[in-house]
């Protein structure tokens, strides 16, 4: 069985989205100082490194973290990779994303792609997808202030999991596990993603 870990490792040094609270991981005792166990601390924001965005990140009286149900976050998921700039109707059509998916990531190896445009969301919402992933930190163009692709997307119950590592993944069918932490009444929280697949060895 091949088996990815698609969760960015979180560090003093990761990035965040601008404005957002820094993570910082501390220790406030450790074996080496002569204490009997180590005990560290971290202050993140929810957002920081891959998370998933649940309704009520935009939308009042949305679902929270913890009324998610599992079974969107588990499940069989399309990885498709792509270099265009932007992430539009014509760039999701043009990797012929079987009609019955229900979870597709999209991985962009490209740092100049500036997000998914609004015929790309739509494009989205005429299939059966009810979970997008992307491997930027944000589904959105730069500097957008009114974030109509969050709105779009989770205003039609589609989920959104942002800052996957997906650069050493080829394209292909996967089964995915993202699971957040069960924080209550969060608009966010962060998840290890996995995706594995299993291997079929031909006989001689």
């Amino acid at each position: 069985m091949l088996i990815y870990d698609i969760s960015r490792p979180l560090n003093n040094f990761i990035e965040t989205y601008p404005g957002d609270p820094e993570f910082r991981l501390s220790y406030l005792q450790t074996i080496d100082d002569g204490s009997p166990f180590s005990l560290s601390s971290f202050s993140m924001s929810s957002h920081t490194g891959t998370h998933i965005d649940a309704p009520s990140h935009f939308l009042s009286g949305g679902s929270t973290i913890d009324e998610l149900p599992l079974s969107l976050l588990m499940g069989t998921a399309v990885l498709i990779q792509t270099t265009q700039e932007y992430i539009d109707a014509q760039t999701l059509e043009e990797h012929n994303i079987p009609k019955n998916t229900s979870r597709l990531l999209i991985g962009t190896k490209n740092s100049r792609c500036k997000g998914m445009t609004i015929d790309g969301a739509k494009w989205i919402m005429k299939r059966t997808i009810n979970l997008v992933g992307i491997d930027r930190l944000s589904i959105e163009e730069p500097d957008t202030e009114t974030f109509p692709i969050h709105k779009y997307l989770l205003s039609n119950h589609v989920l959104l999991i942002e800052g996957l590592k997906l650069d050493a993944v080829p394209a292909d069918i996967y089964d995915l596990i993202c699971l957040p932490l069960p924080t209550l009444s969060a608009e966010a929280a962060p998840v290890r993603a996995v995706l594995t697949k299993t291997v079929v060895k031909s006989g001689k």
